[in-house]
């Protein structure tokens, strides 16, 4: 089981790297839409490489907890939630459920740093920089 995580790493790595060369890596002046992916599928692969070669090399068992799925499984809810609700207050639920689940804040300061974390994604990326994000139902108002 220890060898699951950093092998899938490792796909999606690769899957990112080939990925970035459907689009331009350099542009005019800058990088192009392709860099930050290459460079992000490069690292997934030499870190799943050096997580799989420490783990064989000590032979250290991996210990299986529920913990460590929910991070992925948070990463699944945004994106499903983020079709539905839209991405920004999916992001500040997911902050809210995150902070009440897993770091057993108390609901008052949770839901004070979601819709607080969810305004401020909202004056940056729509207000601001006018990045067009997933509305969910949102987007027929």
């Amino acid at each position: 089981m220890g060898y699951v995580f950093p092998g899938l790493s490792i796909l999606v790595g690769i899957y990112w790297a080939v990925k970035a060369f459907g689009y331009r890596l350099w542009v005019l002046n800058g990088p192009g839409g392709g860099l930050f992916p290459l460079i992000a599928g490069i690292m997934a692969i030499v870190f799943g490489a050096v997580l799989i070669i420490r783990r064989y090399r000590t032979r250290e068992k991996a210990d299986f907890s529920i913990k460590s799925v929910l991070p992925i499984a948070g990463v699944i809810g945004i994106i499903i939630a983020s079709y539905i609700i839209g991405l920004i207050p999916a992001l500040g639920v997911f902050i809210i459920l995150w902070m009440v689940i897993y770091e057993k804040e108390k609901w008052g300061k949770s839901i004070a740093v979601g819709v607080g974390t969810a305004l401020v994604l909202w004056l940056v990326f729509d207000l601001w920089l006018a990045v067009p994000l997933p509305m969910g139902v949102f987007e027929l108002l």
